[in-house]
């Protein structure tokens, strides 16, 4: 029978901020179903309007989704959506329902961000005005992982300052509620996050309580309470206020009279300057801490956060203004922290241009031109101003050329990738966002690429279904939108070219396994376990290796990009053997296919028991040792695909397992097992990936998805320099840099380059570029400010890193006084342009108008030179000369001059 258990129900956004709720309903049985509908069902005060529907058939393994826009009846509103689906399969009527809890309103701020524990329920939180209403699920706040939803400023709270909220009502018989300092309230205290943040403390109100704590041993986890107090009001106000790293906690039931709790907490960790700080809520459902269902859902409305310090002035956030075309309708949105109005304080925007009290600068330009204005962000805790430009064209520049190349994904799973190219074909830098959506219009992956011209620059979409995507690609410089479909297909995964090879021992199935590009599957599997605990003690297990390629201290590394669940103990990862080609029927400790084999060991992901890291019980050819994990093995942990899996062989005889969640840049160690193999330490092991559906040899199915399989040889981190090429003229952002890559492996490598401001960390650049094997290019870093970067170029394949640092110059200042008159002779008009250098060193100038160019070479400072432009005409409109100097060091200004219409009679 088909098997719908893919029914899921999510809520995002779409680009005009109203919320959409997705049903995603996945065939996983092996014949099709038909007749499907998906029926939504509000609670009272929410209301749904179809967006898309799901189609009427599935054939196994497909997926389908239906799309609701979901509103509600008040400015926040709290409520629920059931979602069911009905089908036919062989004549036989099915159904699945799944519920949703939903609150709804508007998104927060954009000062604050919202961040929560999501392996029940993701966070949710919406705002209205001063009122924020946050949902949870969670088991607690305190129990070796905390879970929780936040809303929170990044860097909110000074050494020397406090943040308040009210908190007006909070659903359910038990919650933890209130507000929360740390280092950086994004990275979740779930136990299954291993690099936890530090410097933590909570004061919430919990029923009939306020409550004070913070992480004492500095693990990431709140474990100490430093007071208590017995209230039970409602509404009620916290505060928490900061000085350097001691903390005080204060209650009010009135919003004036605070009252301080006893104890004060002393920051374990924190770190130095500004903190995270916000408000958290956790349904606090504790009598499930080790349940897999999902848990019990609240929610908490809060009023009026506030931070009183000086790090709580407006922030301006949003960087270069988009560039503007004469004539076109324009729009750019200034952002800030803690900002409630905007405002022009000097110089003027474009003519045609305003900015509106909630920072939208929009319009339609009438001149050309290079313009500067200072805006100011107010808010409650101060000002903040900025000096933007905007320069408006005359023209639209030229579209970028966009060329997509695609990887098939892995059937059922979503492993397949487009690397999209974007050509710059203007004639100056641009920025360019490059957006990729699916057939629902769901963003699936978002970037910006900062592209000199003439130059390409890359991104890679990865985690993609089969399906049709809609790449679009909008410039900063006022060029046209580029769309371009790309259209992902399964990948066939049937065959194992050389030095590949594959094996399923113990009596294991596959519809097909392969190895296509970068990628591996192994697709549809059946099979027993690969467990010494049978009674056979024979290993089940399909696998995609390649023989005698792991040293005596060498490592392989792989990336896990999907499973399907077929139990807690479904397996797939790392395996290794003497010889892979055989399984375990006793334990001769023969090898090279004779049978049975030693010299075993697997790492593996499971479904809903975190990773795992076992070896053979002393040379007996089968492993019922399990070295280490992420969990005990009763207790549930999902670790989200895709994840890397390195397993390290040290003096032949010592194996160490570790595994990455950011594609190999940070390994953490799960553990080590020495004593391995004595018998041949020196010997050269097969190494590639398994999988195990643990279902049984006529169970369901099972298919896996792997990808860059690497060993020690093939991880060298780039080679990378950096060299200032251009400096900076004041304001302009005209510095440029040129990055040297270098891969230094066999193989070929996508590499991604990064430029960061070193005063603020600010990401100034980003781009992506394939370096051949054993191979050199370089990549231009335009728009620069006068000022040092750190560089970074990623191996987008195996994670590793090289880096570099450049300083930019600031460029001497250019000074030139331009003019231009318009003159008759014989009857046409002429127009006259001079130009004085009042630099301190030569400057060559080029003078440009719509009736040709004309160039100065080498002005000395203080010469004046002039030249004429005969129009031909005997009348001409109004005009502008462009007059662009440009100094030895490569400093540079463009000065515009208008003329006035003429006529000659």
């Amino acid at each position: 029978m088909g098997e719908p258990r893919g029914l899921d129900l999510s809520l995002s956004r779409d680009e005009s901020g109203a919320q959409l709720l997705t049903a995603t309903i996945e065939n996983l049985g092996s014949t099709a179903l038909s007749d499907i509908a998906l029926t939504a069902t509000p609670s009272a005060a929410v209301s749904l309007g179809s967006v898309t529907q799901a189609p009427a058939t599935l054939a196994p393994g497909e997926t389908g989704t239906a799309v609701w826009r979901i509103t509600g009846n008040a400015a926040i509103t709290d409520g629920a959506v059931s979602v069911s689906a009905a089908m036919t399969e062989q004549g036989s009527s099915q159904s699945v329902k799944r519920s949703l809890p939903v609150v709804l309103g508007g998104p927060v701020e954009p000062g604050l961000r919202t961040a929560g524990f999501s392996t029940y329920l993701s966070p949710q939180a919406v705002q209205d005005g001063r009122t924020i209403a946050v949902q949870s699920s969670g088991r607690d706040i305190g129990n070796d992982g905390d879970e929780y939803s936040t809303v929170y400023a990044p860097d909110g709270l000074s050494e020397d300052g406090s943040v308040t909220v009210k908190i007006n009502a909070v659903e359910g018989a038990f919650y933890r509620t209130g507000l929360a300092v740390w280092n950086d309230l994004s990275r979740l205290a779930d136990a299954a996050v291993a690099d936890k943040s530090t410097g933590y403390a909570t004061l919430v109100a919990e029923p009939g309580w306020v409550a004070f704590r913070f992480d004492q041993n500095g693990d990431g986890v709140i474990d100490t309470q430093v007071a208590q107090a017995g209230v039970s009001a409602r509404p009620i106000w916290l505060r928490i206020v900061r000085e350097e790293n001691t903390l005080t906690g204060w209650y009010s039931t009135d919003g004036t009279a605070f009252t301080q709790l006893s104890g004060t907490v002393a920051l374990v960790g924190a770190d130095a300057g500004a903190l995270d700080a916000g408000v958290l809520h956790s349904s606090a459902d504790r009598t499930s801490v080790h349940a897999r269902a999902a848990l019990t859902t609240s929610t908490a409305t809060f009023s009026d956060l506030t931070f009183t310090n000086e790090s709580t002035a407006p922030v301006i956030t949003s960087g270069r203004p988009n560039d503007a075309v004469v004539g076109d309708q324009y729009s750019f949105t200034l952002t800030a922290t803690r900002a409630s109005s905007f405002s022009v304080v000097d110089g003027a925007l474009p003519a045609g241009l305003n900015l509106t009290e909630d920072g939208k600068i929009e319009g339609t330009p009438t001149e050309a031109g290079v313009f500067s204005a200072t805006v100011e962000a107010r808010g409650a805790g101060g000002a903040a101003t900025q000096e933007i430009r905007i320069i408006v064209r005359d023209v639209a520049p030229a579209a970028p050329v966009v060329v997509s190349e695609r990887e098939a994904t892995v059937p059922s799973l979503a492993t397949g990738a487009g690397v999209i190219d974007v050509r710059n074909e203007a004639e100056h830098p641009a920025a360019y966002e490059v957006t990729v959506t699916d057939a629902a219009g769901a963003t699936v992956h978002s970037t910006e690429l900062t592209v000199d011209s003439g130059a390409t620059a890359s991104t890679r979409a990865a985690r993609l279904k089969a399906g049709s995507y809609l790449i679009t690609v909008v410039g900063d410089d006022g060029s046209p939108e580029v769309t371009t479909e790309m259209v992902i297909a399964d990948g066939t995964f049937s065959e194992v070219p050389e030095p590949w090879k594959s094996g399923q021992p113990g009596g294991a199935t596959s519809q097909s396994l392969g190895v296509d590009g970068d990628q591996i599957a192994i697709v549809r599997q059946r099979s027993n376990d690969i467990s010494g605990e049978n009674s056979t003690k024979t290993d089940s297990y399909s696998s995609v290796y390649r023989s005698d390629v792991l040293g005596a201290n060498d490592f392989v590394q792989v990336t896990v990009t999907g499973q399907e669940r077929v139990s807690d103990f479904t397996k797939t990862g790392i395996v290794i053997r003497d010889d892979l080609s055989v399984s375990t029927a006793g334990s001769s400790g023969a090898s090279n296919g004779s049978g049975t084999s030693s010299g075993f060991a697997a790492l593996v992901v499971t479904p809903t028991r975190g990773i795992r890291f076992t070896v053979e019980n002393s040379g007996s050819n089968w492993y019922p040792i399990e070295v280490a994990a992420t969990t005990p093995w009763n207790v549930a942990q999902t670790i989200t695909t895709p994840v890397t899996l390195r397993l390290t062989r040290e003096n032949g005889t010592t194996l160490v397992a570790s595994y990455s969640v950011d594609g190999g840049a940070t390994f953490q160690p799960i553990g080590s097992r020495a004593g391995f193999f004595t018998s041949k330490p020196r010997a050269a092991l097969d190494a590639g990936v398994g999988h195990v559906a643990n279902g049984g040899l006529q169970g369901p199915v099972s298919t896996a998805g792997f990808r860059d399989i690497l060993f020690g040889a093939d991880i060298v981190a780039p080679g990378l320099s950096a060299t200032a090429t251009a400096p900076a003229n004041d304001g302009a952002g005209d510095g440029a840099a040129t990055a040297t890559l270098t891969n230094q492996t066999s193989r070929d490598a996508f590499m991604v380059v990064t430029a960061t401001r070193v005063v603020d960390g600010s990401v100034v650049f980003q781009a992506g570029t394939k370096v051949d094997a054993d191979s050199e290019a370089t990549m231009t870093i335009p728009r620069l400010d006068a000022g040092d970067y750190a560089v970074t170029a990623r191996d987008e394949r195996s994670g590793a890193v090289g880096d570099a640092t450049v300083t930019i110059d600031a460029a001497e200042a250019i000074e030139i006084t331009p003019s231009v008159a318009t003159r008759c002779v014989a009857g046409k008009v002429h127009l006259y342009a001079s130009v004085r250098n009042d630099s301190s060193g030569p400057v060559s100038v080029t003078i440009s108008t719509v009736y040709g160019t004309k160039s100065f070479l080498e002005i000395p400072p203080g010469k004046t030179v002039a030249l004429t432009f005969n129009t031909r005409f005997g009348s001409i409109p109004t005009g502008v000369l462009d007059f662009a100097a440009t100094s030895s060091d490569g400093a540079s200004v463009s000065v515009p001059v208008a003329y006035a219409a003429a006529t000659c009679r």
